[in-house]
């Protein structure tokens, strides 16, 4: 029979060894049962709660194509997290003539398999829940310490050996020069600029733009404040900036907010042509957009993936249900109206239908003494 193999580890508490571990497992059961394994399917520091998992995703499309009969995984807990979802995807399994198999836990096929099989995937889903509330508490309980939490840093922060916020002597003086160079008058093209030419980064390691700026002018932690969702601590982080120059800065940023933006740019114009660096304003304004042309493609691409997918059922229920519908009941008509009819428009001398299709179609009748609709 052939098989695929599917395993996946958490970050939080496994590592790649945990990987070859369950791979090494599943082979051995494989051997053991005379299967064969024609593929491995692999998401490595990804969620069992989480179903955006891509080899998981992957492997569930493939099943489609009834190459494979089963799926081998370590234990139950590595197909899914709960149970609603591992019935979900053991049916679209089931509906392609796959099973899913065990390597370390004895489930037979009979009564007694059934009942096994659901007390561990309820225990699976305990085990999650529980896990989810214990990392929560501990990273609360981090935040009221001011520690740092695991998530991305700011600039101009490092973290110590006990996980608390140290500065970093390197790139705290960058966020002093940015606040300085707003407060005395520098637009948000320039403080680019400047950045950019000195080859400094964000702690992503991208160049800067007019949202990166923005978001170290408003990082409430430079002025010494501890933040992490609902949690404020004042003196919980190392200072970087006084109260009075923060409180300048967003007072100025609200007003520049509120300014035309066609104001703006041509006072930049001007400042950069009096300057001679017209072309430097140019090169930033490219390099700019072609940074929003990257991440609006990524956008793109991330909402075509997460798209509705139609399927035949789907498609052949919608239709039946329509062409059982009597046409003499007045629900029935008007369902189909509000499906298929977007909006009409009455003129002196025709009737315009709007139709709810992606081109946008206009079916326009006239309305005369001679036209079908004269008596209207």
């Amino acid at each position: 029979m052939n098989i695929v193999l599917y395993a996946r580890f958490s970050s939080h508490s496994q590592n790649e060894q945990s990987i070859e571990g369950q791979l090494k497992t599943c082979y051995e059961f494989a051997e053991r049962n005379d299967y064969k394994i024609i593929e491995e399917y692999i998401d490595r520091s990804l969620s069992g709660t989480n179903n955006n998992r891509p080899e998981f995703q992957r492997m569930i499309a493939d099943s489609a194509k009834r190459q494979f009969q089963a799926v081998i995984v370590y234990q139950l807990d590595r197909f899914a997290r709960n149970r609603y979802d591992s019935a979900t995807y053991k049916a679209k399994l089931k509906k392609n003539g796959v099973k899913v198999l065990s390597a370390r836990e004895n489930i037979t096929d009979d009564a007694n398999g059934v009942l096994m099989e659901a007390v561990l995937e309820g225990m699976a889903e305990y085990y999650s829940v529980e896990l989810s509330q214990k990392i929560k508490r501990g990273i609360r309980l981090n935040a009221e310490k001011c520690l740092y939490n695991g998530s991305g840093l700011s600039l101009g922060y490092a973290v110590d050996e006990n996980k608390r916020y140290i500065l970093d002597t390197e790139k705290a003086p960058i966020v002093k020069k940015i606040f300085e160079m707003y407060l005395d008058g520098s637009t948000m093209a320039e403080i680019i600029r400047y950045l950019n030419d000195n080859q400094i980064k964000t702690m992503k390691g991208n160049i800067y733009d007019k949202n990166s700026v923005r978001r170290v002018l408003t990082n409430k932690p430079y002025c010494g404040i501890y933040v992490y969702e609902d949690i404020e601590i004042p003196g919980g982080m190392p200072r970087m900036i006084d109260d009075k120059t923060f409180a300048n800065v967003q007072v100025q940023l609200e007003k520049n907010k509120k300014a035309p933006a066609r104001a703006k740019a041509v006072e930049d114009s001007h400042k950069a042509f009096e300057a001679g660096k017209a072309t430097d304003v140019i090169s930033g304004q490219i390099e700019k957009r072609q940074a929003e042309k990257s991440e609006l493609e990524v956008q793109l691409a991330k909402e075509r993936l997460q798209g509705p997918q139609l399927e035949y059922n789907n498609v052949k229920f919608f239709f039946e249900r329509f062409a059982k519908g009597d046409p003499k009941n007045t629900e029935y008509r008007r369902s189909l109206v509000d499906i298929f009819i977007g909006r009409i428009e009455l003129g002196k001398n025709k009737l315009r239908i709007h139709c709810n299709v992606q081109e946008g179609q206009t079916i326009e009748i006239p309305i005369g003494d001679s036209s079908p609709m004269g008596k209207l």
